[in-house]
């Protein structure tokens, strides 16, 4: 025990016990920061998610005091994404657990029923239905004169295996002709915009068209805005 004593304590011992110490610290720090490095797998992944939900942000984020945000969320990424004119609850309850890390159930929604929010935009309940539905009179002139709000991808930042942070720009169109405007040489994307501002569009399909290439002049970035994706149950779920 003595000579390891003084073995450690000599010139030579130091060294070799400095460099071990060294290569522990090292091998800990590529561990801890390969951990961290998000693998093209969950790219990927965190891209399609986005792709599929981000048009939609701006019903949670808007609205974080509304209690019926987060049906608000489904109803128009539901009606944005099939062709149901109504949409059922159990269809709403379906995207809230699969989107959300929540619990929910169709009580629930019932229960929340139609807020003011949901009233300002022309949503309505159908109780014998139980469906959830957007009145007739929100006209094409309605919807030219509704400003525009898009949350964009800026940034994926990895936590853990189970946690990611996501960084948004908020980028806001008050003027939806403006964005026609932008497109006016391109016969394809002007007839997909017009056909929106008579009302016979769905809201993803201008949102589609506005990027970080044009924002600064159709609109405007308006802050950012970040969430939190975990992984449960194989599922990415906003936190």
């Amino acid at each position: 025990m003595e000579k390891v004593l003084d073995f450690a304590k000599s010139k030579k011992g130091m060294i070799i016990i400095g460099s071990v110490l060294v290569l522990i610290i090292a091998i800990i720090l590529v561990f801890v920061f390969s951990n961290k490095k998000i693998t093209k797998l969950e790219q990927i992944r965190i891209e399609e998610f986005n792709d599929n939900y981000s048009n939609y942000l701006d019903e949670i984020y808007l609205n974080e005091k509304d209690e019926g945000r987060y049906i608000n969320f489904a109803v128009e990424y539901l009606y944005n994404k099939t062709s149901e004119k109504e949409i059922k609850i159990g269809k709403i309850l379906e995207v809230i657990n699969d989107t959300f890390d929540i619990n929910y159930d169709e009580m629930k929604i019932e229960k929340i029923g139609i807020t003011e929010s949901m009233l300002n935009k022309g949503l309505v309940y159908d109780s014998g239905k139980r469906v959830f539905k957007y009145n007739s009179n929100r006209t094409g002139a309605d919807l030219a004169h509704t400003s525009i709000i898009k949350y964009n991808l800026k940034k994926i930042t990895k936590k853990s295996n189970e946690k990611f942070v996501l960084e948004y720009e908020k980028y806001l169109v008050d003027d939806p002709y403006k964005v026609l405007n932008y497109y006016s040489n391109d016969a394809d994307n002007t007839k997909e915009i017009t056909e929106y501002l008579k009302g016979n569009s769905k809201i993803s399909v201008i949102k589609d068209k506005i990027t970080s290439k044009n924002i600064k002049k159709v609109g405007k970035i308006e802050g950012k805005t970040k969430i939190t994706l975990v992984i449960k149950n194989n599922k990415l779920l906003i936190k």
